[in-house]
């Protein structure tokens, strides 16, 4: 009896356990813990918000830590690798389809990343109210940097690819159709355009000096900024190649 007696109750807990399974890790913040409107310090928001920053391209040495003079015949690589480096591939036509990911930071994914971060930030933070310590003009602020984060990733994608897809708001998520057309050329260009413009007015001053005492801006995207991209961009399609 005593042994029939522990099976019944080691098959109860079993039970109940099942039933009670976590079905993810419980240190996950998930995107609605992330952005619960009762979070007032938002420390959560801002670390997300920080996340999209990351999806930016590195350096002049982001390729095998070579300059990227080196993929040329102006200059040759700083690591002595034998000349099987990354950016050795440039110099010697060795890039391909199946190898351009890897030799350029995986660009297409790492941009489309920062994309879907932007919209998903863009879309919880319309239920974020305003505190006093989390003012609407810092909410603001942040919505402004997102969209021009949204462009520059556009514009490393159109500057390697032409036209490429615009997915403009949306989330995509594992049951989503991915199989998304080009947009053309002048598409892209005048949607990027449109974000630098629509942020442009909420954006930040530019923070020249770090000691200045306004050190929350140094280094963040402001009106500088978008000014500059939207002038590399009519540069570039000035060029020969695009125009």
């Amino acid at each position: 009896y005593k042994l029939l007696a522990v099976i019944l109750i080691s098959s109860c807990v079993a039970f109940y356990s099942c039933n009670t399974f976590e079905d993810e890790p419980l240190d996950r913040i998930t995107d609605d813990l992330a952005f619960n409107p009762a979070d007032t310090i938002a420390a959560n928001i801002q670390n997300y918000f920080y996340g999209i920053y990351e999806q930016l391209p590195t350096l002049h040495n982001r390729i095998s830590n070579d300059y990227l003079d080196s993929g040329t015949d102006d200059g040759l690589p700083t690591i002595d690798d034998g000349g099987n480096g990354s950016i050795e591939n440039y110099r010697n036509g060795r890039v391909s389809p199946s190898t351009i990911g890897s030799l350029d930071g995986y660009a297409w994914g790492r941009n489309y990343a920062g994309i879907r971060k932007v919209n998903v930030f863009l879309e919880k933070m319309k239920k974020q109210p305003a505190t006093s310590r989390w003012p609407q003009k810092q909410i603001d602020e942040m919505k402004a940097e997102a969209r021009f984060l949204r462009a520059f990733f556009y514009f490393e994608l159109l500057k390697r690819w032409d036209g490429i897809p615009l997915v403009g708001d949306q989330i995509f998520d594992e049951n989503s159709d991915l199989n998304k057309p080009r947009s053309s050329r002048q598409a892209c260009v005048d949607y990027i355009i449109s974000e630098l413009d629509g942020c442009y007015s909420t954006l930040p001053e530019p923070v020249s000096n770090p000691n200045s005492g306004n050190t929350g801006y140094f280094g963040r995207m402001n009106k500088g900024t978008a000014l500059a991209l939207k002038s590399r961009l009519y540069l570039y399609l000035a060029s020969p190649l695009y125009n």
